[in-house]
């Protein structure tokens, strides 16, 4: 049986880690995190709007959490004249470890586009609960149409 001293300590040792495991989750989850990300194509055209009027060549995530994610419609389009399949990819993370932290992935399928035809397309970007000492950050999309 511990006596009551020690029974005292322990219980404030308890409190104390308690309470900075506490302060610990409050720090991270006040923590916002923003970028934009810069849009390029190849073999195709990315817009905002199904008529495709108005052309996307950036996405502002806005102010996103740790362990949050958001989701941001384009519309891809076939610009040529032949089937496409399409994919992307991330370069000119700024700072170069956020790709550590933060991930994008899109539903646009393994059905390839038709020519002149539109697609609905999500992007999800993704930050990790793990991410520290980051709170801005950048980066370049490329989305790529091959002939399928």
């Amino acid at each position: 049986m511990l006596s009551p001293t020690i029974k005292t300590t322990v219980a404030g040792i308890i409190l104390i880690a308690s309470t900075l495991a506490s302060v610990a989750s409050t720090l991270l989850v006040t923590q916002e995190i923003t970028n934009e990300a810069r849009i390029a194509t190849i073999g195709l055209d990315v817009f905002w709007d199904m008529t495709c009027t108005r052309r996307c060549t950036s996405i502002n995530w806005g102010a996103l959490m740790p362990g949050e994610s958001k989701i941001t419609r384009i519309y891809v389009k076939n610009t040529g004249e032949a089937p496409i399949i399409s994919s992307f990819n991330t370069t000119d993370w700024n700072p170069s470890n956020a790709s550590q932290y933060i991930s994008l992935s899109w539903n646009f399928g393994d059905v390839p586009l038709q020519p002149l035809r539109v697609r609905p397309t999500n992007f999800t970007l993704t930050i990790s609960p793990l991410i520290y000492g980051i709170t801005t950050f950048s980066f370049k999309i490329t989305v790529i149409g091959t002939l399928a």
